[in-house]
């Protein structure tokens, strides 16, 4: 049996042992990262505490959710209720357009990583996609990356930001507009 985590002692990111190994070696080139068994003990796939407290962040292909989203939703209502004090955001990693049977989605060209091909094509259409995480985002914030690359950056953004003991967002001095029209004009 392995020992319970406690989310408020943590000092590093924590990634799930069940995650790709590229991500683990991609989160730890920036931030300390260890690995353990998150989703055992109903956690998300990643785990981290910061000033404000713990943030844990369940990482998801497009492909996941375009193979159907039930098992998705029941997944987070159960790491929601097992750790209700521990902030929850889904990412939904991957790009996907609409077609006219369905929904294709896209990957990276190995040689240019400008150029772009078709994957997978799924009979479920784009908009069942979006009304879910539309849906989803009244419980748990929801964000979107084109790749795991990117995913690694924003989780690592995430991480380092929640280090912070104070932000200025919404806090910066705006100089009030003192605006006279010239009445001659």
């Amino acid at each position: 049996m392995t020992k319970d985590i406690d989310p408020t002692k943590l000092d590093t990111l924590v990634e799930d042992n069940h995650e790709p190994s590229t991500m683990f070696t991609m989160l730890n080139q920036s931030v300390p990262t260890t690995m353990l068994g998150l989703n055992d003990q109903k956690f998300a796939d990643y785990l981290w505490n910061g000033t404000e407290g713990p943030s844990q962040a369940e990482r998801k292909t497009i492909n996941n959710l375009l193979g159907g989203t039930e098992g998705i939703e029941d997944q987070l209502r159960r790491q929601k209720e097992a750790h209700p004090d521990v902030r929850l955001m889904l990412v939904v990693e991957g790009i996907a357009t609409s077609t006219p049977t369905g929904t294709t989605t896209w990957y990276e060209s190995r040689t240019n990583k400008r150029i772009m091909h078709s994957g997978r094509e799924f009979r479920l259409p784009l908009q069942a996609v979006y009304a879910w995480t539309y849906q989803v985002s009244r419980f748990m914030e929801v964000y979107f990356t084109p790749n795991m690359v990117e995913t690694a950056r924003m989780l690592v953004a995430f991480y380092k930001s929640d280090q912070k003991d104070k932000h200025t967002t919404f806090e910066r001095y705006m100089k009030p507009l003192d605006w006279h029209p010239n009445p001659q004009v």
